[in-house]
């Protein structure tokens, strides 16, 4: 694994600047691309809906309903096929259902703009969640991965997880608190928006605290670790940030309960 802050600095000793940049991975490309499907399903329905209004042969709107159909439903067929052969039937199963049902009516509008308005609820739905994911990342990344541990008269840089409470920190001017602590020499002002939101730096001298996440100004300071890597303030704020993603509202899980039996029943009275 490379050190890319150790390398930074390397570079920056021979006088050039450097910044690192990490490759785009499959997932964040797929997630880039994820609201094609639902923009060209949304056009073809209303293509199709124009057509139809304005008379056309029926051909050149349904081919337009199919597309919009194809493009913003394969998702969704595809897990309410799975739905189906696991016997557990959902939302997926329901709806594609309705648009197969529409489709043997000949209701080609309802079909297209169902299936249009249930991929746009999905995607606002993976928005959403993408949108806590970034916040989670920014949190991780506003605390940096080494830090200058003052050993013996000098300073070595070592990773912040292997770092112990009652060692002393060199913050040079502009960079980020990597723990919890508070100062032992030097005086400074620190940026501690990211972490307490305050938009004014505050002024910190010996035996201020000091929060992780932060960022110092001007002055070099000297600071004593209080707090391990895993109970710093903003390891604790993102620990808290993931658990209320995954935890569940009481009527999320009333909805799933109830879709457990509801889903069943409503296949059954239709048939």
């Amino acid at each position: 694994e490379i050190d890319t802050d150790a390398l930074q600095e390397k570079i920056k000793g021979y006088g050039y600047s450097a910044s690192c940049r990490i490759p785009e991975s499959r997932e964040e490309r797929r997630r880039r691309f994820d609201s094609i499907p639902t923009i060209i399903s949304g056009i073809a329905a209303v293509l199709g809906i124009v057509l139809d209004f304005m008379g056309m042969p029926s051909y050149m709107y349904v081919s337009a309903f199919i597309i919009a159909i194809i493009s913003g439903g394969y998702k969704v067929a595809h897990k309410g096929f799975r739905a189906a052969v696991n016997l557990s039937l959902d939302m997926n199963f329901l709806m594609s259902l309705a648009v197969v049902g529409a489709i043997l009516l000949g209701e080609w509008t309802e079909g297209a703009m169902v299936i249009f308005l249930f991929s746009l609820s999905l995607l606002l739905e993976n928005k959403s969640m993408n949108r806590a994911r970034n916040a989670i990342q920014k949190l991780m990344d506003l605390s940096p991965k080494t830090a200058n541990v003052l050993v013996n008269g000098g300073e070595e840089r070592i990773p912040v997880e292997s770092i112990e409470v009652g060692q002393n920190l060199l913050i040079r001017p502009g960079e980020a608190i990597p723990l919890d602590g508070r100062v032992v020499d030097g005086i400074s002002s620190i940026n501690q928006a990211p972490v307490t939101g305050e938009s004014i730096p505050v002024p910190k001298k010996e035996g201020d605290e000091l929060f992780a996440g932060s960022i110092n100004g001007e002055g070099a300071i000297t600071m004593i670790v209080a707090a391990p890597y895993e109970d710093s303030t903003l390891a604790r704020i993102i620990q808290m940030v993931e658990e209320a993603q995954t935890r569940r509202a009481p009527i999320q899980l009333f909805v799933d309960k109830f879709a457990k039996y509801y889903t069943p029943m409503v296949v059954l009275g239709a048939i």
